[in-house]
């Protein structure tokens, strides 16, 4: 066992609102702050259009959360994680239970948000929405959370209306060595993880790990035992294989077996005719998966994916259900002579979809069966180049209740300046009903006799679901208009802003009679009465905001802040509507700052606000608005009595844990070989190399070049511009660069007396910026090859792409673009 991977991490897991944490934190992650603001706006996200761009080209209200923000914020969930996000509503029901969703109609199975990990679809087809208290994804696997606002059916199909979920996990080769992570908390929350990486012959790499967790019941509002405790326990594998620089495969396999208890209304025909029962929910899934990646040429990529998974639902005696999906799908990207960049693929998905008939739910029919298809085209075109930038799309699906149906979507970007982006969209996202919902006939509830409810002598038992005989096919669409702005006002503050209208045409949550009650005999005299799903129409309007501080080096805020209005049918409270369109508050704000102590210490101190939930008809059930605040101290330490240290950095200093993070720039750790030498960098490891590389690499420190106080780090771009990869040495903030191939031609390199035969190394472009340093911060080299502004204000040099501070100068900024 390699203990310098170990990673020791003891945080209690505290539901009180104040919760301080003691844990590991790479001293990279330190560094954050420091980082210029233009970083953010190369990040690359893939959720947005299926492919790799830039998040300023998004023209879509989009928010990233990293590695980083997981780790320093101290979460212990996916949907704890999610509250990050400005303006992501995420409810806690029970202990283990929870709803998540944007833009309206939070529940437990919020039908209306589509969740994707690595672009594979997690939505249920057994229950509309996601089962979050079943759905593990290690978050120590996680490279970073995508969340999309708004509909994006066109390019990921139904389910995708108010938005979508990208959860993107890392490959095997960044998660190598033996990783233990063992938490501990109040109401009887236990988590361990375990996970270990390893590489095996011609590039391949791969992990294996398991996890349990495990949480006690806890107490109601009214003081009574709540019966929500659970027990989950998930194994996972991964294996990556690089078959050059431009194809990669992935096989993945996952086995998750969740258990959790809840209480739930049991209707008899017998006084006290409603009581609450205990149940619990037995979850099971096998998943196998597999991607491949490649470049058939300079224009064209294209990307395979399939998936194998077979759950098991036991919902106490209530539902039992084995669904099994099959799925596939092919996405090219092509990028034709001109302007334009072409996205296009498709899908075929197999269903088999059996349950059982019981005493509480029966379907109608009683078995479902068959294919699903989708077809989609997208196309990206660039009308001025750097100003204006139009995107359309259509997508065909094909499912087994609703047929056909399309989602267009067209949208324009605006860029008059640089750090100034305008956009606006209209688009058409479709909803598809679960197996449950079209075809469930369920006993909702029963009505006793002598209530306003219910008059009568009898009692009434309400049937609900469409799977009853003359049930219409309706169809679940919404058309949506957005319009947003995305700027960085200066190098220390940046905005968003998103404003959108949506009209929804759909069923769930809405109810009237179907007949007149129909009496029933056996087992008791007592009448029943078809309840059936009714179209209705919703219009939602609503503001989402966010902004990003940096008032001094290590110090971060981000805040965000929505608004939602919804107006609904005349006959919402009747129809039981209004219980849908008021879960979500009005107002939902939070506040986030994140400050580096001194001797390596974070603190991550949170503060959300909700506002008020409920229906108005429905004083029961409302929750009134809180305030909520959530703080976490992290540090680094080589003092630790039960945690031995971990990878050595490129200045003999020790972090507990090094990740590497995608979306936030923080530059990976130094490998003992042959990155790191005697504590500095490797001169071997900082000579040029191609940008598609991973490697680190570090700019070493040499007579007549100083090193800034903090040092520096180098990452990657592409010749565009559009690619930024990030990556250097812990400790070391990073400069964004071009790499030039080692042994490029002569004539190419900037040292002028390179001589023939030699090779345009670093080091040779190091010796000669040297030379030129008495010529001032822009001085011949800076000249002859433009200047740019520093993270801190100050000139940097640029030697072929190559950014490399002036005398006395911070961390780089901005990626030299030809």
């Amino acid at each position: 066992m390699n203990l310098s991977r170990i990673k020791c991490d003891m945080r209690p897991a505290a539901l009180a609102a104040l919760t301080l944490v003691a844990t590991a934190l790479p001293a990279s992650a330190a560094q954050l702050a420091d980082l210029p603001l233009e970083e953010l706006m190369r990040i690359e996200v893939v959720s947005a259009s299926r492919k790799t761009q830039r998040l300023a080209d998004v023209a879509a209200s989009m928010h990233v959360i990293t590695s980083d923000d997981i780790r320093s914020s101290g979460v212990r969930s996916l949907p704890e994680a999610l509250r990050l996000v400005p303006g992501m509503d995420v409810a806690q029901l029970s202990a283990s239970r929870w709803g998540v969703s944007t833009r309206g109609f939070t529940g437990r199975y919020a039908n209306k948000l589509l969740v994707l990990v690595d672009g594979r679809s997690v939505y249920s087809p057994m229950f509309s929405g996601v089962l979050w208290e079943a759905e593990r994804v290690p978050l120590d696997n996680i490279e970073r959370i995508e969340v999309l606002h708004g509909p994006a059916g066109s390019i990921w199909g139904s389910n995708a209306v108010n938005g979508v979920i990208n959860i993107i996990t890392k490959p095997a080769g960044e998660t190598q060595g033996t990783y233990a992570d063992a938490a501990a908390g109040d109401g009887g929350r236990r988590t361990l993880r375990v996970r270990h990486g390893g590489a095996g012959d011609g590039g391949s790499q791969w992990r294996f790990g398991a996890m349990g967790d495990t949480g006690d019941s806890g107490r109601g509002a009214d003081g009574m035992d709540a019966n929500d405790a659970f027990r989950q326990k998930m194994a996972d594998a991964r294996w990556d294989r690089d078959w050059g620089a431009d194809s990669r495969s992935t096989l993945e396999a996952q086995v998750v077996s969740s258990t959790s208890d809840e209480q739930q209304t049991d209707g008899s025909y017998l006084p006290p005719y409603l009581t609450t029962i205990p149940i619990q929910l037995r979850y099971d899934r096998t998943l196998l998966a597999a991607r491949h990646e490649t470049k058939l040429s300079q224009d064209l990529s294209l990307s395979l994916a399939a998936s194998f998974a077979a759950e098991r639902i036991r919902l106490g005696e209530r539902v039992r259900a084995q669904p099994t999906t099959v799925a596939t799908e092919a996405n090219a990207v092509w990028r034709p002579a001109g302007a334009h960049e072409v996205t296009f693929g498709g899908g075929l998905r197999h269903l088999d979809l059996p349950a059982d008939a019981t005493d509480w739910i029966t379907f109608n029919p009683a078995q479902r069966r068959g294919f699903e298809w989708s077809l989609f085209a997208q196309d990206e075109w660039v009308l001025s180049p750097g100003r204006w930038r139009a995107t359309a799309g259509v997508r065909v699906d094909h499912d087994l209740y609703t047929g056909s149906h399309a989602q267009p979507n067209l949208r324009l970007l605006f860029t008059p300046a640089e750090d100034l982006a305008i956009w606006g969209g209209i688009s058409r996202a479709s909803r598809t009903p679960a197996r449950g919902e079209q075809d469930g006939i369920i006993k909702l509830t029963v009505l006793p006799p002598g209530t306003p409810q219910n008059p009568g002598p009898l009692p009434i038992q309400l049937l609900n679901g469409n799977g009853q005989s003359g049930s219409p096919q309706v169809r679940r669409i919404l058309d949506a208009a957005e319009l947003g702005l995305r700027t960085q006002a200066s190098q220390s503050l940046s905005f968003d802003a998103t404003v959108f209208w949506h009209r929804l045409s759909d069923d769930t949550g809405a109810a009237v009679p179907d007949t007149a009650p129909v009496f029933v005999a056996t087992p008791v005299p007592h009448l029943e009465l078809g309840m059936l799903s009714r179209t209705y129409d919703v219009r939602l309007r609503g503001l989402e905001a966010a902004a990003d501080w940096r008032p001094a080096p290590g110090w971060r805020h981000q805040i965000g802040l929505s608004h939602l209005d919804v107006t609904g049918p005349a006959d919402a409270t009747t129809s039981g509507l209004d219980r849908q369109l008021y879960a979500t508050p009005k107002w939902l704000a939070q506040w986030r700052s994140v400050i580096d102590l001194a001797a390596g210490w974070r603190l991550d101190a949170r503060v959300r606000h909700v506002g008020q939930r409920g229906a108005p008809s429905e004083p029961s059930q409302h929750v009134d608005a809180y305030t909520a605040l959530d703080a976490t101290l992290t540090g680094a330490s080589t003092r630790w009595p039960s945690c031995p240290s971990a990878a050595p950095t490129c200045f003999g200093r020790r972090s507990w844990s090094s990740r590497r993070t995608s979306a936030w720039p923080a530059p990976p750790p130094c490998r003992a070989a042959p990155s790191c030498a005697g504590g500095r960098p490797s001169e071997r490891a900082a000579r040029s190399a191609p940008h598609e590389t991973r490697r680190p690499l570090a700019l070493p420190a040499r007579r007549g070049l100083r090193r800034p106080r903090r040092g520096i780090g180098c990452g990657s771009a592409d010749t565009r511009g559009h690619r930024v990869r990030t990556e250097g040495c812990v400790h070391l903030p990073h400069c964004p660069v071009r790499r030039v191939a080692c042994g490029e031609p002569a004539g190419r390199c900037p040292v002028p007396d390179l001589r023939a035969g030699q090779r345009c190394s670093l080091g040779r472009r190091l010796r000669h910026h040297r030379r030129q340093e008495g010529a001032g911060p822009r001085g011949r080299a800076g000249a002859a090859a433009g200047t740019g502004r520093g993270g801190a204000g100050l000139p940097c040099r640029v030697l072929a792409g190559t950014r490399v501070p002036a005398r006395g100068g911070g961390a780089c900024g901005r990626a030299h673009r030809r």
